[in-house]
């Protein structure tokens, strides 16, 4: 993509503030986006579109990334790459980039982000590693009276991360190098609550069309958000 070719809405120019490894495959960018309009930290899963430049200048296709944290008073935002292996170009720049140096974001799209409603009290959520950052910006907005099953898939045990909630959480960590793992779409498809509750996952594009056909039978989930964050075999997924 061309300077000549940006995408059709406005992108604003940040600073890349901080550099945090997370675990070995996950690592933090804390972005200056207090110009950016649109941004609210009561809204988790809100996600951008993060924008950046190759050696020639010219403006490279954005992909969506999920806001982990929001300080309201500094307009700061932390997002969470997912370092692929085969790595895509944002997760490759993402594993170089430091301190002082700048990349572009969208504004989050209208009704990007989830509502915790009052009356919603049970939740199931799963995800792979590129889901983790919305996972775990909803658990950190539950109320206490709330009670979450949640499933989450990562290579291996140095890849957990720590949980924080006010509600009641029974996660479950599922680990790929495992010699007995059988996948996470099966794992979901286990573990549905027999109940109505507020069910989000994201995940690889082929588990999620596994598991929207399953539910697809269940028409008593009232409150469904479902999303392929990538695809086995392509660079340049774009969920629809």
């Amino acid at each position: 993509m061309t300077n000549s070719s940006k995408p059709g809405y406005k992108i604003y120019k940040v600073e890349i503030k901080k550099v945090l490894p997370i675990t070995p495959m996950m690592r933090r960018l804390t972005l200056d986006a207090s110009a950016v309009p649109g941004l609210r930290a009561d809204r988790p899963g809100q996600w951008v579109k993060i924008f950046v430049r190759d050696e020639a200048d010219n403006l490279q296709p954005g992909r969506a990334y999920t806001i982990r944290n929001m300080d309201e008073e500094t307009g700061e935002i932390d997002v969470d790459f997912f370092l692929h292996n085969p790595s895509g170009p944002l997760s490759t720049w993402a594993a170089l980039t430091k301190a002082g140096e700048f990349c572009e974001i969208s504004s989050p799209h209208r009704s990007s982000g989830i509502v915790i409603a009052e009356q919603s009290t049970k939740y199931f959520l799963a995800a792979d590693d590129t889901g983790l950052p919305a996972i775990f910006s909803i658990l950190e907005n539950l109320p206490e009276n709330a009670t979450a099953k949640v499933l989450i898939e990562v290579e291996n045990e140095a890849e957990k991360q720590p949980i924080k909630s006010l509600a009641k959480i029974d996660a479950q960590w599922l680990y790929r190098a495992s010699d007995n793992y059988s996948g996470l779409s099966e794992a979901i498809l286990s573990n549905i609550p027999p109940t109505p509750c507020e069910v989000f996952i994201a995940a690889e594009s082929s588990d999620i069309k596994k598991i929207k056909s399953h539910l697809n039978d269940r028409p008593d989930f009232r409150s469904m958000d479902l999303s392929g964050y990538w695809k086995r075999g392509e660079k340049d997924y774009r969920d629809e």
